[in-house]
Order: C-alpha cells, then structure tokens, then sequence
C-alpha cells in the first residue's frame, strides 16, 4: 500500500455507538474556502463561500480515526514567494501541516488576539485543537463561529463530526441540516448526512432486534446495514 493510501485511511474518522461503527464523515481541515470581507463597521463583516471545497478527514480521539494525507493542508491563497513574507495564517498552516500543532495553536492565539472576529483565524484554530484532542475546545470554537457566522456551512460540518464522535447522532443530524440550509449544494454534509442516517438505521435495527429476538426481518436489516456501513468506510 502507498504511503498516499495508508495516510489517507489513518485520517478517516467513526462514530462508535453500540456495536455499529461508521467511518466515513468529512472533516473540513482548511479554511480555504472562507473569502473574508473587510468592515470597519461593528456589524459581522460578510462571508463567501469560495467555490471547489478541499475536503481532509482529521484525526479523533483514541478509538476513533476522522487530519494526514500524504500533502500538507492547502494555504489560503498563493504561497508565498522568497520576496513575500508568509501571511500569519500560512504560518501557522505551515505549522500544522509539519506535525506542530501546539506552535500552530499558539501564533493562531496570538493573532486572535489582535483581531478576534478573524473567522479564517478561529477556523483553523478549531482544527488545530480537534488535532490536539481538545474536542470541548474545538467544539466551542466552531459552536461559536456558527452563531457569528450563519452563512457558513464549514463550521456546523466539523460541529457534526465532533458531535458524530461522541455518539451523540441526533446533535450530529441537526449540525448537518443547519450547513445544508446555509449551503444546499454542499455535497459534502449531504454525503455526511447520509452516513449519520446509516448509522441511525443500524442503531433502530439492533433496538428492534434485541426487543423482539424472533423478529428475522429486524435481524437481517441489522445485518445489512452493518455490512453497508463497512463498505462504505472502505470507499476512501
């Protein structure tokens, strides 16, 4: 197997609840698609989303495994040439990518710091902290740039995810729909939608057969969705 393949399936994530297990949900690891608009003023300054998403998986705690792939995360905008300085989000992308996520947390503070409506800034620090395994921390972060930035679906997706790490599907569902109402063409919580509905069907099956042992037809179900759920984690 190449070194491309095997990073790329040590970055899927899965939920564990019960005995079904999916692993399959996308994690937003760059905030390269969240073209910030300049306001002097004290309302929120507007967000776009830019087009052609770059979707990683991260890494999760322990058991789980839903950010490495082979190449380090992508800059916002161009690199840096010899003659440009490196912007401070390139910094501390370029931290991250090199495997030093805690320099990485600390030059996203500091900028915080300075300018702390930086949604480009708090997003990667989110990520930064789901790499820590500080999944509370990174939980807040994205919590909160949903409630200042509604518009944007990134945040409610990797919401999801965390809440999908903690078993905690219905929160899951509820992030997701929220990023497809903000985004309704944005495949990639539809697709992680379907892996939450999935595993929701799996659970009802393995209730309805441990209720009611006699009944084939919820066993068969429970079986097949589990065997689906298992195919579907080996697509990537």
């Amino acid at each position: 197997m190449d070194q491309a393949k095997r990073s790329r399936q040590q970055r899927r994530r899965f939920i564990s609840r019960g005995r079904a297990v999916v692993e399959s949900l996308e994690y937003i690891n760059a905030p390269s698609c969240l073209a910030v608009f300049a306001s002097n003023s004290l309302m929120s300054p507007r967000l776009s989303l830019c087009a052609g998403l770059v979707v990683f998986a991260t890494v999760m705690p322990a058991a789980l495994a839903q950010v490495s792939t082979a190449l380090p995360p992508p800059t916002i905008g161009t690199l840096p040439t010899d003659k440009e300085a490196p912007t401070e989000l390139q910094q501390v992308q370029q931290h991250l990518a090199a495997g030093r996520a805690a320099q990485a947390l600390t030059l996203a503070d500091a900028s915080l710091t300075k300018n702390p409506r930086d949604a480009q800034m708090r997003f990667i620090r989110g990520v930064i902290l789901t790499e820590l395994k500080r999944q509370e921390e990174a939980r807040a972060v994205f919590q909160g740039l949903t409630e200042d930035f509604p518009e944007l679906p990134e945040p409610y997706n990797n919401l999801a995810v965390l809440y999908a790490s903690e078993g905690k599907l219905d929160n899951a569902r509820a992030a997701l729909e929220m990023a497809l109402a903000a985004a309704p063409n944005f495949g990639t919580a539809y697709e992680n939608l379907g892996d939450i509905y999935l595993q929701m069907a799996a659970d009802a099956y393995q209730r309805a057969a441990k209720i009611d042992p006699a009944n084939r037809q919820a066993s068969a179900k429970l079986t097949l969705s589990r065997e689906l759920i298992t195919k579907a984690r080996n697509v990537r």
